[in-house]
């Protein structure tokens, strides 16, 4: 049997009907955003979807000009003209999801918990701009077949992207026993048994229960991989803390009841993050400056140029409040109150900042002298409380270092011509697909894959053998993998070169058991 080349760039932005130079710019984007959709991280499906959506409506603006070009059809002319705008808009925004998306790790990966809590909300904010992006889609009445189907599709790709991230982290949560002992391991351990049962229970929930409550059971997993996972030293002591524990399981008990009743009502789970935010960060917050609480939320909005300097800037207001909170003298808000308003200043600076990573850097010097007034009264103010800012200093001359080699490796990569995608490292896996509940014999399907892809390509391609969205959706629902030797399910996120090897040939084998509709 010859084997399919599957290669998820090509299957998602092949496009079907011949270009025009008015759509070129258009096809010039879609190839960017699916570079970025094939490196991304986490929200697979999702991103999977809108690029193949984008795809099918350049392709139709295509035939549409064909029509207008051929026919003298003022119709057609006029409807292509306007897609051509809407989707190159909607493009655009994309394209800076992915571009986010591609360059972050799936977890956090510094000792800051301030910086680690920036992260997490990151991720909600790119979430909830993804989700803008598959609105908008879906909302244009450019898209094939009913508009109720395709809002199912996205309900299910989101949900499967939610409930893969959640898994994960637990997956992390549970290696983390073995650094454990005593109260601490036993806590963890029940966490990691209410989550195994929350993740069952959310995976079964109706297409009614919201989005929020997938949200805010990712954020209290992530909350508790920040403490456990040891990178915060001293967030990392609150794990022998026993109402640390308390306030946890607290936490899990919110995303329960939620799960369990599509009707409870989600306005309240936005100020239960909070909450659990304020806790982790101890009295801080309460004591401090109203601008304090203002100054995180400003990295959302700083321009990749200043962005490591405007995470030092924050991480060093939050060590200064810190010690503020040891004493709280008047003279100490003074100095604090400096800092924070050259920090606020800075981040600010950062976010009118336009960037295009296809342009050379030019150095705004109005942001430059933004960020050295603000590390000059940070200085100032660890000088004023008699600590020492030495650690600082170096975090933020190598933040400095680090966002300018970050702009050299953006402007090398962007440079370059967009042919220069990496050679794909290709295996042959065979796929054998057996229907649930079914006596007939499997059907086996070969593909020629790269090996540094996960199981979600594969069920992606599979999702999209079948003839309809309800059956489609079905399949990423409740399809699983699993090896010939071993009937347990296999992680989504295993990659295609750690599938068993086949027996008797070359090339990779493995199980996919697909509802049978």
């Amino acid at each position: 049997m010859a084997a399919t080349q599957l290669s998820l760039f090509t299957e998602l932005t092949r496009l079907t009907q011949p270009g025009y130079p008015v759509t070129e710019v258009l096809t010039k984007l879609l190839n960017l955003v699916g570079h970025d959709v094939c490196a991304t991280k986490r929200n697979h499906h999702a991103v999977y979807w809108a690029v193949s959506q984008a795809r099918d409506i350049i392709d139709g603006i295509n035939a549409l000009v064909k029509v207008a070009g051929e026919g003298e059809s003022w119709e057609a002319f006029d409807d292509y003209t306007i897609r051509i705008l809407w989707i190159e808009k909607v493009l655009l925004a994309f394209s800076l999801i992915t571009e986010k998306e591609t360059i972050v790790a799936r977890f956090g990966e510094t000792s800051s918990i301030v910086e680690e809590i920036a992260f997490v909300d990151a991720l909600r904010d790119n979430r909830k701009d993804l989700r803008d992006i598959l609105q908008q889609l879906i909302d244009s009445t450019y898209l094939k077949g009913d508009v109720a189907e395709h809002t199912k599709a996205v309900k299910t790709v989101q949900k499967q992207d939610d409930l893969s991230a959640f898994r994960a982290t637990v997956g992390r949560l549970r290696n983390y026993l073995n650094r454990l002992s005593g109260h601490g391991k036993d806590s963890l351990a029940e966490v990691v048994r209410r989550f195994d049962a929350l993740h069952v229970t959310l995976a079964t929930a109706p297409d009614t229960l919201a989005d929020a409550v997938f949200l805010f059971a990712l954020q209290c997993a992530l909350l508790i991989e920040i403490v456990t996972s040891n990178r915060d030293k001293k967030a990392f002591m609150r794990v022998q803390d026993k109402e640390f524990w308390r306030t946890v399981l607290g936490w899990i008990t919110v995303a329960e009841k939620h799960a369990k009743d599509p009707n409870f009502s989600v306005t309240g789970l936005p100020g239960e993050y909070t909450a659990a935010v304020i806790y982790l960060t101890g009295a801080i917050v309460a004591q401090l400056p109203d601008g304090f609480k203002d100054l995180r939320p400003l990295v959302a909005l700083t321009r990749r140029p200043f962005y490591s300097q405007s995470v030092t800037i924050v991480a060093g207001c939050a060590e200064l409040a810190t010690t503020f909170n040891k004493q709280k003298t008047v003279e100490m808000l003074s100095a604090f109150n400096a800092a924070l308003e050259k920090a606020t200043s800075a981040l600010k600076a950062a976010a009118d900042v336009k960037y295009d990573p296809y342009t050379p850097w030019a150095t705004s010097d109005s942001a430059t002298a933004a960020f050295e007034e603000a590390e000059t009264a940070i200085k100032f103010c660890y000088q004023d409380y008699q600590v020492s800012s030495a650690t600082w200093e170096k975090r933020m001359k190598n933040s400095r270092d680090s966002d300018a080699d970050r702009l050299a490796q953006l402007e090398k990569r962007f440079s370059r011509a967009k042919t220069d995608f990496p050679a794909e490292q290709t295996i042959d896996v065979t796929v054998s697909v057996s229907l649930a509940g079914s006596q007939t014999q499997p059907i086996r399907r070969s593909y020629k894959i790269d090996s540094a892809l996960t199981l979600h390509a594969l069920l992606w391609k599979e999702a999209s053998l079948r003839e309809s969205i309800p059956a489609a959706n079905e399949v990423r629902n409740q399809a699983f993998f699993y090896a010939t030797a071993d009937k347990a399910p296999l992680d989504l996120d295993m990659l295609i070169s750690n599938l068993p090897n086949a027996q008797g040939r070359s090339g990779k084998v493995v199980v996919l058991v697909v509802p049978n509709v």
